[in-house]
């Protein structure tokens, strides 16, 4: 694992061969320690880009992420998109998830030899009546409407009562 030292030196490597600023975005991918694309990353996010320099014509994002919050992808590219007039996602390993809708919303994805892309699983989030968060996969939710009204055939308020 390289050092903090070194991967500085890494990122200012890929700025000098691109000729554009970096932006290095990874969350934790470690058992018990893992962390996700969320909110309180988004006023860091406008740090960084306010920190660079005029509007040039190209911003790379080197991401690394299982995913998160998929709202706050698409602020974070609308903050890049009003200082740039091209984003760049550069995927060295993983970016799945919110991470995956990230990349599809830069101008160009430059992947690494063995990088993956994907899935995207867009979460519902429900208050339980006991203050409890709730969270169901929207495919598991589009195939629980679906059996409601083809298996067991019911439609109208009889489907709307059951969803």
């Amino acid at each position: 694992m390289a050092t903090p030292q070194e991967r500085q030196g890494i990122y200012q490597g890929i700025e000098t061969e691109t000729g554009n600023p970096l932006i290095v975005y990874a969350t934790s991918c470690r058992p018990n320690a893992a962390g996700i694309i969320a909110a309180d990353a988004v006023n860091e996010f406008i740090k960084q880009v306010d920190a660079i320099e005029g509007n040039p014509d190209i911003i790379d994002v080197l991401i690394e992420s299982n995913g998160g919050d998929g709202l706050v992808v698409w602020r974070m590219i609308s903050i890049l998109r009003s200082k740039a007039k091209k984003v760049r996602a550069l995927v060295p390993h993983s970016a799945f998830s919110a991470a995956t809708l990230f990349c599809l919303g830069c101008d160009e994805i430059v992947m690494g030899k063995y990088a993956n892309l994907g899935p995207t699983d867009p979460q519902i989030s429900v208050m339980g009546k006991d203050g409890s968060q709730k969270n169901f996969a929207f495919e598991d939710v589009h195939a629980f409407i679906k059996q409601v009204r083809g298996k067991f055939g019911l439609s109208g308020s009889n489907a709307k009562d059951v969803i």
